[in-house]
């Protein structure tokens, strides 16, 4: 059960109006609302509750806003929730009041229909509303000056656990008795049900599928009532499963365990990524991680190189942990100092996942025994580059890169190269070391 206050402000007169009623601003009939639940499925997919509406009327009976003295009705609503967001509700009700004869308009008892649609969740707090609300009274039903329709907008805010606060504003859409012209309002309700938490997890068992069992918040479908029995869906319940928020890889290597076999599980790697700068023998060209540049116009000779600042005389190698955007190189060729801006694709490694060993038997040409462990290598790169593991191309994954990699032993290492049009190579050494 719950009841709820509402009172309007109207902004000008209802209909019909003159012109000095127009620039009138007054309050409307107080709305006083007991509603009570009939019938509801579990969850409150489907439900069925009436209402006892009270009016009392406080304002300028001349302007016809609200209804003389004090009136009521009767109100049956039909509510179904499509999901935990989204909800309908249809209504329909009588109106009993003091008759009144007004122009062509008989105001008198009436119909009323009215249907919402409702947005939002229990734990936003908020609830957002559009409805259409029509009226005709029984006098001379479905005419134009006995009819009138109203288009309301209302917000709903639960700051308490008992407690809604609603505000509402309304645009008549016809010209019969009673449509307004345009109106604003708030009202508060007290709702009673909202108490009854049989699994006390915070949701009212109106609300709660689950209402004999805790929701368990575990950021999965928290507003449902029901604990998930398998959070992450990977087949395993949270009671066996190691990782219940983190799916299983199923790549027969303990797939019962419901973790993924990532990096670090398994293997433990290290990347560096990798700038070889040198110069060619006649000393005319340099050349940037296997791609050639000349030095200087003319066919001078390339006395040194500066790169980021550090001076090479032939070349050299650099290492370095975080992936590069760029590359400064000055080039001395003949009197002049040329200076060169290069950039890099992207490439960066996510995580190994374990496929399991191969056993290379003794041969003539390799006369020992061995094991090859064997990882599904992910990493990602630039949209537009291809990326190669020696001439070896990985496979496109959406915006990741997949590719086979053997370590023989107990430790390796493979060379992943980058390469994009427009862009210099990047190279980048991934070392793996086995923790069996």
């Amino acid at each position: 059960v719950s009841l709820s206050v509402a009172a309007p402000f109207y902004f000008g007169s209802m209909y019909p109006y003159n012109s000095e009623e127009k620039k009138k601003f007054s309050p409307g009939a107080m709305e006083f609302k007991p509603i009570f639940t009939l019938w509801h499925s579990r969850g409150r997919r489907f439900e069925l509750y009436g209402g006892i509406p009270v009016f009392l009327n406080p304002g300028d009976d001349s302007l016809l806003i609200g209804d003389y003295g004090v009136s009521g009705g009767l109100d049956v609503y039909a509510g179904y929730g499509v999901n935990s967001i989204l909800k309908f509700v249809g209504s329909s009700g009588v109106r009993l009041r003091k008759k009144e004869k007004l122009l062509n308009a008989v105001y008198d008892d009436s119909l009323r229909l009215a249907a919402e649609i409702l947005a939002g969740r229990e734990s936003w707090g908020f609830t957002a509303s559009v409805g259409i609300i029509a009226e005709t009274y029984l006098g001379k039903m479905f005419t134009r000056w006995n009819t009138y329709s109203e288009l309301l907008i209302g917000l709903r805010y639960r700051f308490a656990r008992n407690w809604i606060a609603e505000f509402f504003y309304g645009v008549g859409l016809g010209e019969g008795v009673g449509s307004p012209r345009q109106r604003a309002g708030m009202g508060i309700s007290f709702v009673s049900f909202s108490l009854k938490d049989t699994d006390h997890d915070g949701i009212p068992d109106v609300n709660d599928k689950c209402y004999r069992l805790s929701e368990d918040r575990d950021a999965v479908a928290d507003d449902d009532g029901c604990p998930e029995v398998d959070a992450d869906a990977d087949s395993i319940p949270d009671e066996r499963d190691d990782c219940p928020y983190k799916k299983e890889t199923f790549n027969d290597v303990n797939d019962v365990d419901g973790c993924p076999e990532i990096m670090g599980i398994y293997a433990t790697i290290s990347r560096r990524y990798i700038i070889n700068v040198g110069v060619d023998r006649d000393r005319r060209y340099f050349y940037v991680n296997g791609t050639r540049y000349i030095g200087g116009k003319g066919g001078s000779s390339i006395k040194w190189l500066k790169v980021n600042g550090q001076k090479i005389v032939q070349g050299t190698t650099f290492s370095m942990k975080t992936p590069p955007k760029k590359l400064q190189i000055e080039v001395k060729a003949g009197r002049r100092v040329w200076k060169y801006r290069l950039f890099f694709p992207k490439l960066e490694v996510k995580y190994l996942v374990f496929l399991g060993k191969r056993f290379i038997k003794r041969t003539y040409t390799n006369p020992l025994e061995s094991i090859v462990h064997r990882f599904r290598l992910y990493v990602e790169g630039d949209k537009n580059a291809n990326l190669y593991i020696d001439t070896v191309p990985l496979t496109r994954r959406g915006k990741a890169f997949e590719g086979v990699i053997e370590i023989p032993g107990d430790a390796g290492y493979v060379i992943i190269r980058a390469e994009r049009a427009g862009k210099t190579p990047l190279l980048m050494r991934v070392d793996a070391k086995i923790l069996e």
